[in-house]
Formats: structure tokens, C-alpha cells, sequence
């Protein structure tokens, strides 16, 4: 299951990328420069220099590297597991267990360079929410792609460790496992961070400049009342009703406007997923405790 997920997420991955960097531009959400950004950079400008660096051999180079480092330590730490099975079947086990390893760890170097591009999109670029955008999340719904092509690979990587604290045998093999949760807490940290904390941030910023000239006019009307309509009844009648539009109008666009790139029910299931690797790491070591008391 965990090969076939990695699978259909190396297949899905560059198109996911793609498909990010156009409908972010096509749904008109990328707005003006961030005004502490120096110089000036074009969307377009950007992207042709984000997509090569994502794409970079020396990732793949990494990937198989790390893919080769998981057979070496069962060759070393457990000689006599290459002993009980034939030379041809060794061979083609090793072969698999590198090929699935690559893929898995090239998947993850992919999404982390996408989290940095995220990143650094945020960072160089304002964001423009449309209210009516018909994936209800001004037009940044796309990181919801993101976020569930991430979350079944993060996931069944954070159940490797229960699933082998059991057979653990050795004390290497226990760091192995420890090193795999903390490998999960990092893993599921990034889809949160870069494709629902971050679009969050930026949808809050552009909905808070939305409101600022109706934050202004409200201050400004209400000291023009207060200062000047002193005993005129009808000013002080206009100035609160013009208070009262401006308050409905306040409301309006803060409410209309979207903050988040994912629903409420979409985000309760990613991080009850998110969640369920540490609830299944800590069960056998409560219980553990339970049962020695």
C-alpha cells in the first residue's frame, strides 16, 4: 500500500506543481510585489527560476544516496537475514527496497522544495482573495491539493514506527524507529506550515487591506461626531447612521472574504490522519506502563 501511495504520488506530483504555479496566475490571486521585496521580479520571472531548482538532478542524486542507506544498515545490523535467503532473491529484494526507498524519499524532497517555493511566493508576492471564487477559497483552494497528495505519504511513513517497535530487537534498531518519529513530526509539520499556515497568513493579510480604508473612515467619522456635533441632534443622527453603514460594510467584506485555503471539515479529517501515527507510536508504551503498574 505505502509503494502504490508513493507511486501514484510521484506520478501526480510534477502535474500538482504545474498545475500550483498556472492557477495561482489564472485565478488572478498574485498580486503587486511585497513592498520590503528589493527590486523588481515578474510572476512569470519567478517561476522560471523556482521550477529548475525544484527539478534539480542533484535532488535525485540525494534521493538515491539516502534509498541505499536503508538495505546497507539490514546487510550490517542483521547479517543473518542475508544469510537465510539465496543470492538472487537478496539481490532482487535489495533492488525493490532501493527502487521504493528512492521514490519515497525523492517525493518528500519534492514536497519540501515546494514548501520553500511556497515560501517564497508569500514572501515576494501580495495575494489577491476573490470573494466569489467557485472553490470557496479566493482562488487558493489549489494548496488543498497539495495538502491531500502530502498527507497519505506522511501518514503511512509516521505508521512505520509503530508497526516495527514491536519487532525491534536491537538498540539500533530502536534509534532507527525514534529517528523515523522524529523524520514524521518534521514531515507532518510541512504540508501545515507551507500549504495552510502560509496561504492562511497571506489571505489574512489581503482581507486586513481590504478593511483598513473602512477601519480609517469608522475612526474618522466617529472623531468628527464626537468633536463636532456636540448638541445637534440631527449631525449626531447622521454621523451614527453613517457609523452603522460603515460597521454593516466592515462586516460585509470581513466576512465574505475567505481565510483559508481548505474547509473546516476538510482540516478536521487532515489532522485527525495527521494525528493517528502518534496516537499509535504512544498506545504500546501506555499501555506498556499500565501493565508493568
Amino acid at each position: 500500500a505505502a509503494y502504490l501511495i508513493m507511486i501514484g504520488t510521484y506520478l501526480s506530483l510534477p502535474s500538482a506543481i504545474a498545475d500550483l504555479f498556472n492557477g495561482l496566475w489564472e485565478n488572478g490571486v498574485i498580486g503587486d510585489g511585497q513592498a520590503d521585496t528589493p527590486g523588481s521580479l515578474s510572476y512569470q520571472v519567478f517561476v522560471e527560476k523556482q521550477v529548475p531548482w525544484i527539478h534539480s538532478r542533484w535532488w535525485a542524486a540525494i534521493a538515491l544516496l539516502a534509498a541505499t542507506l536503508n538495505p546497507l544498515f539490514i546487510v550490517f545490523a542483521h547479517p543473518e537475514l542475508v544469510r537465510s535467503i539465496p543470492l538472487w532473491l537478496e539481490v532482487i529484494t535489495v533492488l525493490i527496497v532501493v527502487a521504493g526507498n528512492y521514490g519515497i524519499v525523492l517525493v518528500f524532497v519534492w514536497l519540501l522544495m515546494i514548501a520553500i517555493t511556497t515560501h517564497r511566493l508569500f514572501r515576494t508576492f501580495t495575494v489577491r482573495v476573490k470573494p466569489l471564487h467557485p472553490d470557496g477559497s479566493g482562488g487558493l483552494g489549489l494548496f488543498n491539493r497539495l495538502l491531500w497528495i502530502a498527507t497519505p505519504l506522511v501518514v503511512i511513513a509516521g505508521c512505520a514506527a509503530p508497526a516495527f517497535w514491536g519487532s525491534a530487537s536491537s538498540q539500533s534498531d530502536r534509534i532507527l524507529i525514534l529517528g523515523d518519529v522524529v523524520f514524521y513530526l518534521l514531515a507532518a509539520a510541512l504540508p501545515l506550515r507551507a500549504w495552510l499556515a502560509l496561504p492562511h497568513q497571506a489571505m489574512v493579510q489581503a482581507r486586513n487591506k481590504l478593511l483598513q480604508p473602512l477601519t480609517h473612515e469608522y475612526e474618522q467619522t466617529l472623531g468628527e461626531m464626537l468633536s463636532g456635533a456636540r448638541g445637534d441632534v440631527a449631525a449626531i443622527k447622521e454621523g451614527t447612521e453613517r457609523l452603522a453603514a460603515l460597521r454593516q460594510s466592515y462586516e460585509e467584506v470581513r466576512d465574505s472574504i475567505p481565510t483559508w485555503p481548505i474547509e473546516i471539515m476538510q482540516f478536521r479529517g487532515l489532522v485527525t490522519l495527521l494525528i493517528l501515527p502518534v496516537l499509535l507510536t504512544l498506545l504500546p508504551l501506555l499501555l506498556g506502563l499500565f501493565t508493568k503498574q
